[in-house]
């Protein structure tokens, strides 16, 4: 029509979707909202003028079409713009990641999440009559532990003599393992009770003990046995998008941070190896996908939850979610409105891959309005439109404008955290969107969009705090930041030793592996000193 966005409407169920079923034709009355068997013998009467038509979707292939309801099921949807336009939107929103390093959470006692390390006091593992270590015939041993745990039944237990012990991190070597068969009766975790305090001890069953097993009362170092973690080798991003009614599907959401938990460093300079950036993620947990109702469009049928690796541009469907698959996954949002569903990834199993264009689909390319319209090669084809936007408010172009600054906070505890780099310089932009996700190209000011970060606060963990001061164009409805990195290709290298050359030079050794980093021409940067944590500021 040359006026608004182009539109389609599917006549079969718009026809279910007009008239009424009581004979005072009242749009708010819950009893006109028919069941899906009422639906399937629905009279059409062409003569229901005076009667929004409801949004008719097929939810549950069982049932067949039904009207789509508010969230309480007290009132039916009527149909609105956003359910017949040619264009459809697509969830802005990332995934949220529950992710843990132990095959489900733990906690510690005070209610945090950990790779559970304890201590036993005063216990031996060897029988104080023979000297044989109890590793025959599967001994049963009650112990108690000198902090809360979070074991439950069926844990495997590994443990090592402290005295063998430099660290709680080290339990390559154990010299025990056993299996936890019963906890006291108050352990409900993750509220943790000291067993100690009411005499009540965990049964564990001894597997196996070392034969250089002291006979004699010792304190031991426990942990939890880990399995083995998920997607090891691999650095893994979550989406997700829609699928509507007629088939179609939205663009992708945004991508979801890494699905990562590195390990301590461990670096083993003849394989040049760091073990501690293997991926130790043993739980990971989906959330947030079935956004509110006053998002997330009511003709969305399924979800699709997505999978790519950082080395590859393909994208692969982890499964397809649908209504009837239980309250968790797609939850009841009449029963619980703040539920935004969970879906647990157990494996690293996969199924179909994604067409490849989908990747570079950051929006669909649907005129805003158009006088003409054709199908030919089964394709639909649009004439004399109109589909960009004036990047303008109150008639006055804009001109973005940037407030970037640094935010820099101390490392209390000295474990690495997620922190902008520095020695270098950032440029920042912003993209905005309307209703539908069309975007702008990315708009920054070289100006006020740019900051550096010097290598004075590489002992601190920095962010960069943006602030808009330029106003938004009349059309917006959603922005995202854009940041680029703009110094030269640089490769961090461990350095094995060094050797002085008696003429005021010194030779560095790299693991051959690190080999193609180096030239005559590379500038080396000491990041910190040798063989301790501390970090050179110049």
């Amino acid at each position: 029509d040359n006026q608004s966005e182009p539109k389609k409407i599917n006549i079969t169920r718009c026809k279910l979707g007009t008239g009424k079923l009581t004979s005072v034709p009242d749009i708010n009355d819950p009893g006109d909202i028919p069941t899906p068997s009422q639906l399937k013998n629905y009279p059409f009467n062409g003569h229901n003028y005076n009667i929004h038509t409801r949004l008719v979707a097929t939810l549950d292939d069982g049932l067949g079409p039904e009207v789509i309801t508010n969230a309480a099921g007290t009132k039916a949807v009527f149909l609105e713009e956003q359910h017949i336009t040619v264009i459809r939107k697509n969830p802005v929103t990332p995934l949220y990641l529950d992710m843990s390093n132990t095959e489900t959470d733990r906690y510690n006692q005070d209610g945090l999440p950990n790779n559970i390390v304890t201590t036993i006091e005063s216990t031996r593992f060897v029988d104080s009559t023979t000297g044989i270590p109890h590793d025959t015939g599967f001994i049963k041993l009650d112990v108690f532990f000198a902090t809360a745990v979070d074991f439950r039944i069926g844990d495997i237990l590994i443990m090592k003599s402290s005295d063998n012990q430099s660290s709680f991190s080290d339990f390559s070597d154990y010299e025990v393992r056993a299996e936890v068969i019963a906890v006291p009766s108050q352990h409900q975790p993750p509220n943790m009770i000291m067993p100690g305090v009411s005499g009540n001890a965990y049964e564990l069953i001894i597997f196996s003990v070392s034969d250089g097993a002291l006979n004699s009362d010792e304190t031991w170092s426990v942990t939890l046995e880990q399995k083995k973690p998920l997607f090891e080798f691999k650095f893994p991003r979550f989406s997700y998008r829609y699928k509507y009614v007629d088939g179609e599907y939205s663009c992708y959401a945004p991508w979801s941070e890494i699905a990562f938990l590195p390990g301590n460093f461990d670096y083993l300079p003849k394989q040049a190896y760091n073990l501690g950036m293997t991926n130790n993620l043993r739980s990971l947990t989906l959330k947030n996908y079935i956004v509110e109702d006053s998002l997330r469009p009511r003709d969305v049928v399924e979800v699709d939850i997505l999978y790519k690796e950082s080395n590859s541009p393909l994208v692969y469907t982890v499964k397809t979610i649908k209504p009837n698959d239980g309250d968790l996954i797609w939850p009841d949002t009449s029963l619980d409105p703040y539920e935004r569903g969970r879906l647990e990834i157990e494996s690293e199993m996969i199924h179909t891959v994604v067409p490849s264009n989908q990747l570079l689909r950051p929006w669909d390319n649907v005129p805003r309005y158009a006088k003409s319209q054709e199908i030919t090669g089964n394709r639909l084809v649009y004439g004399n439109y109109k589909q960009n936007y004036n990047i303008v408010s109150g008639g006055k172009e804009i001109r973005p404008n940037l407030d970037v600054s640094l935010i820099s906070g101390d490392n209390e505890d000295g474990l690495g955290e997620k922190s902008i780099k520095t020695m270098r310089n950032y440029q920042l932009g912003i993209v905005y969107g309307d209703e539908y996700g069309r975007e702008t190209p990315v708009l920054t000011d070289p100006v006020t969009g740019a900051i550096k970060v010097d290598i004075e606060d590489s002992t601190k963990v920095n962010k960069l705090q943006v602030k808009i001061n330029s106003t938004s164009p009349d059309w917006a409805k959603t922005w995202k930041f854009y940041i680029k990195e703009t110094s030269n290709e640089y490769y961090n290298l461990a350095m094995d030793r060094w050797y002085d050359a008696k003429d005021d030079c010194v030779w560095l050794s790299f693991p051959s592996a690190e080999r193609n980093k180096v030239d005559e021409e590379t500038f080396l940067i000491l990041k910190k000193q040798h063989d301790n944590s501390t970090a050179l500021e110049e």
